[in-house]
Order: structure tokens, then sequence, then C-alpha cells
């Protein structure tokens, strides 16, 4: 335990770097590493720094932000489910935000904190979750529409695939209304991106 303690400290110590960008992504690597691989009384353990961690998507270095977007998924499956549909809600709302960093960290993070939140669609909240899923997934299509922008539709493009890849979707597999969220709307335009995106490997 002794060993822990201070591996843990020195992530944290890492954590607290507003000077050495490197450093802090190595500390966000380590921990993301840590969450994943350690018993969940671990990752417990840094719920406290949850909103520390969501600063780090905004960061100029795409390793700390989409490992930060990662950790927070992790974390916020730990959290009673009535505060991770919050956070969840406060996620999708930072989308909207006018500053760059922000809406650009936000999309990263909204596809993992949804894809929590769609896991508990057969609880007492289904109607919300279900709801809330849905808003999720059509505010990461209009980002998805963002071509001037191709750091967006990556990011879009991920925030889908871990919402996919959660379980059955709150959405029909297809709609005979043109532009209504189905699963066929969302594969349509994905198609449709890969034609008309030159640089697509990097999607």
């Amino acid at each position: 335990n002794g060993c822990l303690d201070q591996y843990l400290t020195i992530i944290r110590y890492g954590l607290s770097s507003t000077t050495d960008a490197d450093l802090l992504c190595i500390a966000v690597m380590t921990l993301l590493h840590t969450v994943l691989s350690s018993p969940p009384r671990i990752a417990t353990s840094f719920l406290s720094e949850l909103h520390r961690v969501k600063g780090f998507t905004q960061s100029a270095k795409a390793l700390t932000r989409e490992s930060a977007a990662r950790i927070i998924g992790h974390l916020v499956y730990l959290l009673p489910q009535e505060q991770a549909i919050a956070f969840t809600r406060n996620t999708l709302k930072d989308t909207y935000s006018t500053t760059y960093v922000v809406q650009r960290g936000s999309l990263i993070t909204l596809g993992h904190v949804s894809a929590v939140c769609n896991q508990y669609s057969n609880t007492d909240a289904s109607v919300e979750i279900e709801e809330l899923v849905q808003n999720s997934l059509s505010r990461i299509m209009e980002l998805l529409s963002e071509k001037w922008d191709l750091q967006l539709v990556k990011y879009a493009c991920v925030a889908l695939g871990e919402i996919f890849r959660s379980g059955p979707l709150p959405i029909k597999e297809s709609d005979e209304i043109n532009g209504v969220l189905s699963k066929q709307f969302i594969i349509k335009k994905l198609r449709t991106l890969m034609k008309e995106t030159d640089d697509v490997t990097n999607i």
C-alpha cells in the first residue's frame, strides 16, 4: 500500500502541473492506464478530481484531452446514476459553448459519458436517459457536419463509436422521413462524409 500511495501521489503531482504540458500529458495518460487496470477503489479515489480532469479535455495536446475524456467516462461510470446523468447533461450543454476548446473537449467527452448513460436504459429513469442519449446523438450529428473543422469531425465520429458500442440505442433502425435521427440516417451521413472528406485517414 505504501508504494501504491506513493505512485498515486506522483500522478497527482503531475496532474497539478500548470507549466509543463508534457508532464501533464504523461500524468493524464498514466492515470488512464491506472483506472483501466486497477481495482475500482483506486479509480474511486480520483472521483474528487473529476472536474479537474474535465479541464484537461481543453488541452492543446491531443493525447492529453483524449486520455482525459476516457478517464472521465470511467469515473462517471462509478458515480451514482443521477450524478452521471447530471454530468452528461452538463457536458452536452458545453458542446454549445462559443469557446472552441470547451466545445471540442466536451464533444470528445460526450461520447464516453453518453455511453455510460445508455447502459442505464433499463432502469426507472429509462425515459429520461433515452431522451438524453437521443439529444447527445443529435448534437454529435450536428457537429459531424462541421466539415471545415476536421478535428470536430474526428471527435464526432469517435463519440458516435463510443455510444454505438455501449448497447442498443434509443433510436429507430430507419425512418421514412428524411433527416429524422435513426441508425440508417447516421450510417448514410457517415458514408457521405467518407466520400466528401479528402483526408479520411484522419477521421
